[in-house]
């Protein structure tokens, strides 16, 4: 019987420990997240600060008489190639191919924003998304930030040197944002919407949109809320591996269209 209670006694004294320990580690650990999340606000403020300044001096630059809305639209859009590659974790890497044209006037540089919804992984600085831009000619391309928030980010795209009216460039975008369709995966349904501004608002030019899944999704649907020609435009690629859309219009009238298209998964096997 003693050496029952002895043991008892020893056993209490080691789960005393242990809670003792357990406890003092999760808030050690509490702490420490506390303090990662309060320096990542403050990274995230500098950087806000920085857009904020490098936006001001842009608009001063390129439109003085109007600094508050910023310099009008100088360019149309002759191609648009968009290409959205989807991995099992709902991460979309991301290439788009821009061909465009300088209006009557010369051309300085393009308004380039990226949205998120509130399910994909927050971005805190634009190297979360590990965005790049580069020249497909012989001309120079550079980017900075114009607005940096967790869910969506603007970039202001510049020409080196600036186009001359009616001229050329061709250039490609990439990026890769974290969970950008996990809305899909978590409720099986979602929306991607885009839209873009333009010179001239009766401009056409040719337009592909392309969303290949990873075969872990089963099969993934999609339908077009652009009822005019949708049956002619969208159309899903049957040999390709997992599940590939694509939304393809050689005559896309680019300024007048809000496109949406909207995808519902059915697991493989249901």
């Amino acid at each position: 019987a003693g050496e029952a209670l002895i043991f008892r006694r020893w056993r209490d004294q080691q789960s005393t420990r242990q809670r003792e320990f357990l406890g003092a580690e999760k808030e050690r650990l509490q702490a420490a997240l506390a303090t990662e999340l309060a320096q990542g606000r403050k990274i995230q403020n500098e950087f806000d600060s920085v857009c904020d300044s490098i936006k001001r001096l842009v608009y001063q630059i390129y439109s003085p008489d109007n600094p508050n809305k910023g310099p009008h639209i100088r360019i149309t859009f002759r191609s648009i190639d968009c290409s959205f590659v989807v991995n099992a974790d709902g991460d979309a890497v991301v290439t788009q191919t821009y061909e465009i044209e300088a209006g009557p006037d010369r051309a300085n540089f393009w308004k380039f924003k990226i949205d998120a919804d509130e399910y994909a992984a927050k971005a805190v600085v634009p190297s979360d998304i590990e965005f790049f831009v580069r020249p497909l000619d012989e001309y120079q391309i550079e980017f900075l930030p114009l607005e940096n928030k967790r869910t969506y980010k603007v970039f202001s795209i510049f020409f080196l040197p600036e186009m001359e009216p009616k001229s050329l460039r061709r250039f490609q975008l990439t990026y890769t944002w974290k969970g950008w369709f996990a809305e899909l995966k978590e409720t099986g349904r979602t929306s991607w919407k885009w839209s873009y501004q333009s010179l001239d608002g009766n401009d056409k030019a040719d337009v592909t949109f392309r969303f290949q899944f990873d075969p872990t999704w089963g099969h993934v649907g999609c339908q077009s809320a652009l009822a005019l020609r949708s049956e002619d435009v969208l159309k899903q690629e049957k040999a390709s591996v997992g599940t590939t859309w694509i939304y393809a219009d050689p005559d896309a009238a680019v300024s007048r269209l809000a496109w949406e298209l909207k995808f519902s998964m059915r697991q493989a096997g249901g």
